[in-house]
């Protein structure tokens, strides 16, 4: 390439959104770094945990294990543990739900970076682990120290942190350093609900008090308000001697009780079920301890709330009831439906079918239909879509809790019209343990019960008329007629709000063959290509190399089109005219085929267009532009960003090319 001066270089725009904007006061709280690569804040434990627990403290603590992007971000996490000599530290990468598939907490499908140390990742199960080596460290233990080893989870190491930067509190709020959250003393004396009420609408909720440090810290503001209490966030409303926070279901791990505390008096004898709300202050013997009092006792109270906006649960809508186990609203439907009916009801109402996600859940939905004699209620639990692998309509994955009744389940057929026997579970009082579930035919009437979540909907919004749901996914499929070519067909689809397929797994591939596979001798193209790297075959969505394909025998083969089509067979098909049709064959993209759509429920998965004079880079899935106006660097960047993007990013060998 011929030598080009500075000044004469066209420059590039690319329509990604900016770096972090400007956050005012914006800040990282007291023990956390900020880190300038990603707008985060960083923070090194020095225990030493498990993988898992290493978590739970960093969930506790407002974030999650750190997530590491790129060169940059590894090089000032490095900087942050490089004196720690030997000592290796937990981040967020994991393969544990995939063998050999190492994504970061947060689901992403997309990895853009790894620093592997030398044959790393390996795998080997050091302590008899089954599972091998599922969890990734970086420090000193690894022969490159820099660079990353994959470890048993189970091995205790040191771990970093990350959260978001916290906005300051708003005026009146006072910054809780132990919690990086905003706290507010209220005078008007509210019952517990009534205060609970207030928190919720200023955009918070009762105040969550979570170590000695914070009790402290909450005590200095009210212990010169002598003679007065203020309600927290703890109470045991659910359960009798349980007590809990508002945003959580299990037993508080911390508590500061006075002398004899808690006591469960009665209070006036409508208040049957005594002292359920938690108060502290200076009417105690112990001034900075707790107290259990009548929930309807007027007192003052403090709220709390994240500094960028609420903290708090939005409430349950009327005739719904929340859940203190899953945070989620219940609702109760004597109507007798089958189970796909009970489903459209729940759906049509902004939920779904119950998931009961461990024994207090269950306790909980028990003691809501216990009274109904006789009756079962269809739950959100089948085999539908594989016979023994029972889910929940929310996952694809084996439910990790069940609670089947005796012998349960059978499986015992039907009618003779459900060849498919008993793919639906139910709860209630017919079973031979009326808490326990049983597996029962999915067209057999039934009550049932839905839950969404508090601010709206939790479920999935239904598919439009002619698609249909694909549960692996949550997505929906369409299967088009139409003869097109693989671009011609991905117009389509776009159009119709979404994009060609992608197929994640072998039961996602089944139910997509079981709904062409009556079309004998047909082909469906689906999202798969190598468009972009000849034999590096990725979905429409990502730039990674597709981690699951299903391939026919001897394929992908590339055998040559025409002598116009040069890059040969670079679009993926389904169907019958395979020699194995469930599999999967590459074809010329020309070639005309019917085709698979997919979309979200709720709308388009598919990336917009780019606007006019701009060119989509398949490789970022990001607009570009070249500008021709001769500008200095800085020039060109503020050029850039007036059009809403900034200097080019190239993100590998096939974007650069």
């Amino acid at each position: 390439m011929a030598y080009v001066p500075l000044q004469h270089l066209i420059f590039w725009l690319i329509a990604i959104g900016l770096g972090r904007t400007a956050q005012g006061a914006a800040s990282c709280p007291n023990g956390w770094i900020e880190n300038p690569q990603s707008g985060t804040c960083i923070k090194l434990y020095d225990d030493k945990k498990s993988w898992q627990d290493a978590r739970a403290v960093c969930q506790a603590d407002g974030g999650d294990l750190v997530k590491i992007l790129d060169a940059s971000k590894n090089q000032f996490i490095w900087g942050k543990v490089s004196a720690d000599r030997g000592e290796p530290y937990w981040i967020g990468l994991h393969d544990s739900k995939r063998e050999g598939i190492f994504r970061w907490l947060d689901e992403s499908n997309k990895v853009p970076y790894l620093n592997w140390g030398r044959g790393q990742p390996n795998n080997i199960d050091a302590q008899n682990h089954t599972n091998g080596q599922d969890c990734v460290e970086i420090g000193h233990s690894v022969i490159t120290a820099t660079k990353w080893n994959d470890m048993d989870c189970d091995n205790a190491a040191k771990f970093i942190c990350e959260r978001s930067i916290t906005a300051s509190c708003p005026p009146g709020w006072i910054e809780s350093p132990q919690s990086g959250t905003c706290i507010k003393l209220y005078d008007d004396m509210k019952s517990w609900q009534d205060a609970r009420a207030v928190c919720q609408a200023d955009g918070g909720d009762l105040v969550k008090i979570v170590d000695d440090s914070m009790n402290q810290f909450i005590w200095e503001k009210v212990s010169a308000d002598s003679g007065k209490t203020y309600w927290i966030g703890l109470h045991d409303r659910n359960r009798e001697g349980k007590f809990e926070w508002l945003d959580e279901t299990d037993v508080a791990q911390y508590t500061n009780w006075d002398s004899g505390q808690p006591n469960n008096l009665l209070g006036s004898s409508k208040q049957s079920n005594g002292q359920d709300c938690v108060e502290i202050g200076n009417s105690l013997s112990t001034p900075s301890k707790w107290n259990d009092m009548e929930c309807d006792t007027p007192s003052k109270f403090i709220c709390e709330k994240s500094p960028g906006g609420s903290s708090a649960k939005a409430s349950c809508p009327p005739g719904w009831i929340e859940s203190p186990q899953s945070g989620t609203c219940i609702k109760l439907y004597d109507d007798m439906k089958s189970w796909q009916d009970a489903r459209a009801v729940c759906q049509a109402d902004g939920g779904d079918l119950v998931k009961i996600v461990d024994d207090n859940m269950n306790q909980f939905i028990w003691e809501k239909v216990s009274a109904d004699s006789g009756k079962t209620y269809w739950i959100g639990l089948h085999d539908r879509n594989r016979e023994g692998k029972f889910e929940w309509l929310d996952e694809t994955d084996v439910a990790q809790y069940t609670n089947w009744d005796s012998g349960q389940p059978n499986n015992l057929l039907g009618s003779s019209g459900q060849s498919n026997g008993q793919d639906c579970v139910e709860i209630g009082n017919s079973l031979s343990t009326p808490s326990k579930w049983n597996d029962m035919e999915c067209d057999t009437p039934s009550k049932f019960i839905c839950e969404k979540s508090p601010g709206g909907s939790s479920a999935k919004a239904s598919c439009p008329p002619g698609w249909i749901e694909s549960p692996q996914s949550g997505t929906c499929i369409k299967l088009y007629d139409d003869m097109k070519s693989w671009q011609d067909a991905r117009a389509v689809c776009q159009a119709d709000g979404g994009d060609l397929v992608k197929i994640v797994d072998d039961s996602m591939n089944q139910f997509i063959w079981e709904k062409v596979s009556a079309d004998s001798g047909k082909t469906y193209w689906i999202g798969l290509h190598d468009r972009n790297r000849e034999g590096k075959f990725e979905w429409l969505d990502e730039t990674d190399v597709a981690q699951y394909t299903n391939w026919d025998s001897g394929q992908p083969n590339n055998l040559l089109g025409p002598a116009w089509q040069t890059n040969g067979q670079d679009c993926v098909e389904i169907g019958n005219s395979l020699s194995t049709p469930s599999k999967w064959n590459d074809m010329e993209c020309d070639t005309p085929s019917k085709f698979i759509c997919e979309k979200s429920p709720g709308g388009s998965p598919a990336k917009a267009n780019c606007p006019n004079g701009w060119i989509e880079s398949p490789g970022s899935g990001t607009c570009i532009k070249m500008s021709d106006d001769k500008k200095s660097w800085a020039d060109a960047r503020a050029a850039c960003q007036a059009d809403g993007g900034d200097l080019v990013k190239i993100l590998d060998d096939s974007m650069n090319q």
